[in-house]
């Protein structure tokens, strides 16, 4: 799933987990802490300002254990969802809510969640860490190599990140790891 590297690619400036501190991202992390994996120099977690409790307790552990082996947990956030959800004035509602159309059958409101709360928000950090915010122009050849949780079980998820600056790799698909694999390296592991 990664992208092919041309003769001239000089590799990335810098490898980043985008951590969901799901089981699958968590799994990555703990992967990269062990080694297994090549180290990421950072991780990302992108906030939505209302995960469950769970979520937020489990990525203050992995963040705990990943600075033992150097790698940071930066936390980034295009806002809060609940509160856009909430707001008239925002543009519609972004995430994924169950409605009753004006006809009478049941639907999906228009979302964006995935989009606006996760994706935007690693892609500008993205260009941060690189040292070229928006709207200054990222070189040819610079890029981030953004780890992304998607397991073997899952694997129509993993999609280029759509932009030449960051390049998605997916390390369970690589090691040929479905969920299951996921959980075992969890329950051994102790983090989650």
């Amino acid at each position: 799933m990664t992208n092919p590297a041309s003769a001239d690619d000089a590799g990335p400036v810098l490898r980043c987990l985008s951590l969901g501190a799901g089981v699958q991202s968590s799994a990555v992390l703990l992967l990269a802490c062990e080694g297994v994996i090549p180290r990421c120099d950072v991780a990302l977690f992108a906030d939505t300002g209302w995960e469950p409790r769970a979520v937020y307790e489990n990525l203050a552990r992995l963040r705990a254990h990943a600075v033992k082996f150097g790698i940071p947990v930066r936390t980034v956030s295009a806002g809060n969802i609940r509160d856009d959800a909430l707001d008239p004035a925002h543009r519609f509602v972004s995430m994924p809510l169950h409605v009753l159309n004006p006809d009478g059958s049941r639907g999906l409101a228009r979302r964006q969640c995935t989009s606006e709360y996760k994706i935007s928000p690693l892609k500008k950090a993205a260009r941060q860490l690189l040292g070229y915010p928006h709207p200054r122009r990222v070189p040819r050849g610079v890029y981030v190599e953004q780890a992304i949780g998607i397991s073997t079980d899952e694997f129509t998820r993993a999609k280029d990140s759509g932009v030449k600056y960051l390049r998605n790799v997916f390390p369970l698909i690589d090691l040929g790891w479905d969920r299951n694999a996921v959980r075992r390296l969890s329950r051994r592991a102790r983090v989650r």
